[in-house]
């Protein structure tokens, strides 16, 4: 159990230790349970406060403290997912591709530069699928979508997803023009950044959730290798590849 506040303990540490223990109940006791079955009760004993402080440290003028402590939970989780542990991991193994493929880049032949775009593909889309896999904050927001999308009622949750949405399609888009201006490719007409960025993150989350589920996500072989040797790719980066070549074309000389 946390320890209790003392007396110099302020409301934002307060509200702080009761996020963050909400966030450890949510991750114990799965994320099919949903936001509703966070109890403030069972965070405020876990956490360790004293009641009355923390339903002061819950104050708002339009929501109850229990509404306000699931706003916070999501709000935390929605800001883990947009500083994001995947979008700095996948410009990683993206940058370390695009040194690997320089050579084939700077060559003038498409088909080396195509070569080094289908590498960049594999190794990045591998990376982003095996952290998003591995995430369990990244289930509970797939899990609130769903929960979410069952009901009529629209309130803040939605709201924070939604801006959440916009966010995500925003820092990935700058990723993804970013790469696709080194490697000479450009969006096709009439077609959107967004438009791509969502269709990933779509694709990405619906075989993410079916991890452990089905045989048919990592570890298909194809003869993408230097020399025409089979290299795994997972489906993820598959279906990236696909997406791609639908959305972007080599840019004119």
């Amino acid at each position: 159990m946390s320890k209790r506040p003392g007396p110099e303990s302020t409301l934002d540490d307060v509200r702080e230790q009761l996020v963050t223990a909400a966030v450890e109940a949510i991750e114990r006791v799965g994320v099919d349970v949903g936001l509703d079955h966070i109890k403030l009760a069972d965070v405020i004993e876990a956490a360790g406060v004293g009641r009355s402080t923390a339903y002061r440290s819950l104050a708002d003028d339009e929501l109850a403290p229990q509404e306000v402590l699931h706003r916070e939970l999501l709000a935390q989780i929605l800001g883990r997912h947009h500083r994001r542990t995947n979008l700095s991991i996948v410009t990683a193994a993206a940058m370390d591709e695009l040194a690997r493929q320089q050579a084939n880049l700077d060559s003038g032949d498409p088909d080396r530069r195509a070569i080094a775009i289908r590498a960049l593909i594999r190794v990045g889309s591998e990376a982003s699928y095996n952290e998003v896999v591995a995430s369990s904050e990244r289930a509970i927001l797939i899990s609130s979508y769903g929960a979410l999308r069952s009901s009529s009622t629209r309130d803040w949750r939605h709201d924070a997803l939604t801006r959440g949405e916009e966010v995500l399609a925003t820092l990935f888009g700058e990723l993804y023009a970013g790469l696709s201006e080194i490697v000479g490719y450009e969006l096709r007409a009439g077609l959107k950044m967004e438009q791509f960025s969502t269709a990933i993150a779509a694709l990405l989350e619906g075989l993410a959730m079916r991890e452990g589920f089905s045989e048919h996500l990592a570890g298909i072989e194809r003869p993408t290798g230097p020399n025409g040797e089979n290299e795994p790719w997972t489906l993820f980066a598959i279906g990236f590849e696909g997406v791609y070549s639908v959305f972007f074309e080599p840019r004119p000389e």
